[in-house]
């Protein structure tokens, strides 16, 4: 077991210690448990062997190639989204 030091949006300095057992690495993007709440999203900063604030775990790590690859297969990129409007 390892732990994943992550940080939230918008705040990138502070950092919050997660227990993991999944392969991970600084920049993977992560789902969280929090305390009391919905999961949430955050990215990895750092992996490291040990901490005594980790108490949650880290749920599922985001496969954002997969997501990119399935958003672009979707896309249409030659649709006018302005049709016939004058600008």
């Amino acid at each position: 077991m390892k732990i994943a030091r992550v940080s939230f949006n918008g705040n990138q300095e502070a950092h919050y210690d997660f227990l993991t057992d999944l392969r991970l690495k600084p920049g993977d993007i992560v789902v969280c448990d929090i305390t009391g709440k919905m999961p949430a999203i955050a990215r990895v900063a750092a992996v490291v062997d040990k901490s005594d604030k980790a108490t949650k775990w880290i749920i599922q790590k985001v496969d954002m190639a997969k997501f990119k690859k399935k958003l672009a297969a979707v896309q249409e990129p030659d649709i006018d989204i302005f049709g016939d409007a004058e600008l």
